[in-house]
């Protein structure tokens, strides 16, 4: 009997060790960066990018147009050899598009993304001018430098410095441009989305702004992680509403509308969403199987026995757990006006981020189902804005190998894995006209760089934008 046992154990266990060594073998595939040189010339229009104040407002009569008006001649006056070799076509106030014909226009094209605008600036909390394109200590300073004018001259300079070799790819390049990305891209991406679907375009991949090369990201991975997005969660705000009897706060009935919202939030915050491993995330746990110790390894690389462990340790921590479950954020509540009067409604806010796999509809319904018994109402409160998730992208194809290997060759050491962007990007707005999306920002940040994305303080090193030019120059003459 104990031989059985212990035949049964070493059986399972050769089994787990020859599984965890599928997975074990090191991506080698590395393309050679092309060399570039940063000059101040180049950095300098990075500055005047900056200076540019295209601030999105949600509410799109607070935005400057002057402003946005000033990124067409932007880019005429400082990429000559883009206006010259490239098709440039605007498109309403917040969107433009430019071609780059191909020696093989019969092959599907490819499409790079990134967007103009910035998101507000809070008074008073900068070190510098955050529009001022200041540069100190090997840092161009200001807001949008990382989040994201870098990609977006970076785009342009990419192809200026080809089209001056003479360079022409093989097929055609688009690139789209859009102006209101961080209030959900719908006059922008959306409107250039809507041409390229009305005149049939399709594209055979595309690249947007994602996930950086992130350094000491997990304790289990001493390499660099260059965090390649493959899907994107979904996006909507659900609205709680209650209504109660008004008066004096002397005579309180047993719940006011205050107290029922509190309750009904109480309750959401004590329902999360299960935790599932998609695709994605197994994708990317399998991906650092080769860089971690071998017992890590046999977890990761068995996900269907250690499912219950991986997500536990998944669940340990804020950022983990946005990769494996629906997130429900309460961000605004609502109620009372004046301490001694007791309010006649209430309301709350929760924001909530979709796993791939569950949708706006199935959202909305399971909070109603919770809160059904409650004597409050639940309703989408962003109809236009709510999106569904955009599921997983082909995985290990020949566009995804290929950003690989450009990113081994200009982010040496770095380790490139799946992942999946718990925010929105434009590119959700692209998914009729292309099925592989992929979502990178070429850019080597610690943790407390990648902080200063929508905060005071933004900034980006010089060695940062170059190899982002570099990255982008590499990937286009590869194509």
């Amino acid at each position: 009997m104990i031989y059985s046992i212990f035949a049964v154990l070493l059986a399972i266990t050769v089994v787990l060790v020859l599984n965890t060594l599928r997975f074990r073998g090191k991506f080698t595939g590395i393309i050679e960066s092309l060399p570039f040189e940063l000059s101040d010339h180049i950095v300098d229009k990075l500055k005047r990018a900056v200076a540019i104040k295209s601030v999105s407002h949600s509410d799109y009569s607070l935005n400057d147009l002057e402003e946005f008006k000033k990124i067409i001649p932007f880019i005429e006056n400082n990429y000559p050899g883009v206006i010259s070799g490239m098709e440039l076509e605007v498109m309403g106030d917040y969107s433009c598009i430019l071609k780059w014909p191909g020696k093989d226009e019969s092959v599907k094209p490819v499409l790079f993304l990134a967007h103009y605008d910035v998101v507000p600036v809070v008074p008073g909390k900068w070190s510098a001018d955050p529009f001022g394109g200041e540069e100190k200590d090997g840092f161009i300073w200001g807001r949008g430098t990382l989040d994201t004018k870098n990609t977006f001259t970076a785009l342009l300079e990419s192809a200026e410095q080809l089209l001056s070799s003479g360079y022409t790819p093989d097929r055609t390049v688009y690139f789209a441009f859009g102006g209101d990305e961080e209030t959900q891209g719908t006059e922008g991406a959306g409107r250039i989305s809507a041409y390229f679907q009305k005149t049939g375009m399709e594209f055979d991949w595309l690249l947007d702004e994602g996930g950086v090369v992130a350094e000491n990201a997990l304790a289990m991975v001493k390499e660099p992680l260059a965090l390649v997005g493959i899907s994107e969660k979904g996006y909507v705000n659900i609205r709680i509403a209650a209504e109660g009897k008004g008066g004096h706060s002397s005579m309180p009935p047993a719940h006011s509308a205050a107290g029922l919202i509190a309750r009904a939030v109480a309750t959401m915050e004590n329902r999360p969403f299960p935790a599932k491993l998609t695709p994605t995330v197994e994708a990317f746990l399998k991906g650092i199987v080769p860089f971690v110790s071998f017992p890590v390894a046999i977890v990761l690389a068995n996900q269907r026995i250690f499912s219950p462990v991986i997500k536990k340790l998944l669940l340990a921590g804020d950022q983990t757990a946005a990769l494996i479950r629906t997130t429900q954020a309460v961000t605004i509540i609502r109620s009372g006006k004046k301490e001694n009067v007791l309010p006649s409604s209430g309301e709350a806010i929760i924001n909530l981020r979709i796993l791939p796999g569950e949708t706006v509809d199935s959202t909305v319904k399971r909070v109603s189902q919770i809160l059904k018994h409650q004597p409050v109402t639940v309703e989408n409160y962003s109809m236009n804005d709510s999106n569904d998730p955009v599921e997983e992208s082909e995985l290990y194809n020949e566009p995804y190998r290929l950003i690989e290997s450009v990113i081994g060759g200009v982010f040496k050491g770095a380790v490139t894995a799946p992942y999946m962007m718990t925010g929105a990007t434009d590119s959700k707005h692209y998914r009729n006209v292309c099925r592989n999306i992929y979502r990178f920002s070429p850019m080597s940040l610690k943790s407390e760089e990648i902080a200063l994305i929508h905060s005071a303080d933004e900034r980006i090193s010089r060695e940062n934008y170059r190899k982002a030019i570099q990255f982008y120059m590499t990937l286009l003459n590869e194509i």
